[in-house]
């Protein structure tokens, strides 16, 4: 539910580990947008039955009672502690040889629920990997490098392009990764037309 930042890498990853996926979204670009990158899209109502259901919106009451009452499993990946309505959930402990099993909770005679609706990478597992906290890192410590050598007035500013890219090369290189050289052809021609407006997540 969801395919906003992270609705759209846990929908990448499911469907990378075989999960035929589809996504619940209110707004119309990006729904169109997980339409183009080849999922189904609809209505919860639709899609729930029977089904694993990702809440990624990181807004309260997503998974309300009826959704609880058909999807087979519901987890949160958004971040929100009221994202499901767990007042409505009804839920039950679950017992495996007469010992509650950690982080699972039937909601009635409905889903299992995952960490009591907790953002489940914090509540029932360890957390952020350290291939994405490095970046995170990364990005927050080359903001302090700029703040500190280059004065700004009051106000919000956009990360620097170039220090967004020096981040990427070193982690692309830390990696062992190849990155692709542009030619001074390719750079006279991207000049002319780039403007910042083409460019992911620009304003």
């Amino acid at each position: 539910v969801g395919y906003g930042p992270v609705g759209e890498g846990v929908s990448a990853h499911l469907r990378a580990l075989g999960a035929r996926v589809g996504v619940a979204e209110t707004d119309p670009v990006r729904a169109l947008r997980a339409a183009h990158d080849g999922y189904e899209t609809g209505h919860l109502r639709a899609l729930a039955p029977g089904a694993l259901v990702i809440s990624a919106t990181g807004a309260p009451h997503t998974v309300d009672a009826e959704t609880l009452r058909v999807a087979r499993v519901v987890a949160v990946a958004g971040g929100v502690p009221s994202e499901v309505d767990v007042d409505v959930a009804g839920l039950l402990p679950l017992e495996l040889a007469g010992a509650a099993l950690p982080h699972l909770e039937r909601a009635g005679e409905g889903a299992l629920l995952v960490a009591r609706g907790g953002c489940v990478n914090l509540a029932a597992a360890e957390g952020n990997p350290i291939e994405i906290m490095d970046l995170s890192f990364a990005v927050q410590l080359s903001a302090v490098a700029q703040l500190l050598g280059t004065p700004l007035p009051a106000g919000v500013h956009r990360f620097p392009e170039e220090a967004d890219d020096a981040v990427a090369r070193a982690a692309l290189a830390a990696r062992g990764e190849a990155l692709e050289v542009r030619s001074d052809a390719q750079l006279r021609a991207q000049h002319d037309w780039r403007s910042p407006r083409y460019r992911e997540g620009a304003a």
